[in-house]
């Protein structure tokens, strides 16, 4: 079955990158990427959470724009800090358009981030034992990032008991 329009949810490495070809486009003006028509046609609506965009603003962004190429990108002449400036507003600028949404802040999953916040049987991944699990694996500067995730999903892919307004919904997880 095709459906015309797609929900994702991306962790930072994904999203890094789909931020940084559409700054890139947008400075070398050249053709902008795919992924920006399906944005702007609202056939796709990318999700993420305040635990990634922390690690993409303060991490992933500086560490990518430390790695490239200047002058083969376009950014010649361009120090860390003004590249950076750069790649965050257009980040945010995809946010204020609503073409990258937060779980935890957006409208239209508001019902079932209270739903989960209260009701300890709504949670799947989401909770005390599967956490700790997680926890005890993953490097402890990855915790804030990963109870996030888990917290994501139950938003994003958990089935609601009730019939909510928006028709069908499915969700993708981008993962690199």
């Amino acid at each position: 079955m095709a459906y015309e329009f797609y929900y994702v949810f991306t962790d930072t490495s994904v999203l890094v990158k789909i931020v940084y070809s559409i700054t890139l486009s947008y400075i070398r003006r050249i053709k902008l990427p795919e992924i920006l028509g399906l944005l702007e046609s609202n056939r796709l609506v990318i999700f993420t959470d305040r635990a990634v965009i922390n690690e993409l603003i303060n991490r992933a962004l500086p560490n990518l724009l430390s790695r490239v190429d200047r002058g083969r990108h376009g950014w010649s002449g361009r120090g860390i800090d003004e590249m950076l400036m750069y790649t965050a507003n257009t980040f945010y600028k995809l946010i204020r358009k609503g073409f990258i949404r937060v779980v935890e802040e957006d409208p239209s999953l508001r019902r079932r981030y209270l739903s989960v916040q209260m009701r300890s049987s709504r949670r799947v991944c989401w909770q005390g034992y599967i956490m700790d699990l997680v926890i005890n694996v993953a490097p402890l500067e990855d915790y804030e990032v990963l109870t996030s995730l888990l917290l994501a999903y139950d938003l994003l892919a958990i089935v609601p008991k009730t019939t909510e307004a928006g028709g069908n919904k499915r969700f993708i997880s981008l993962r690199n």
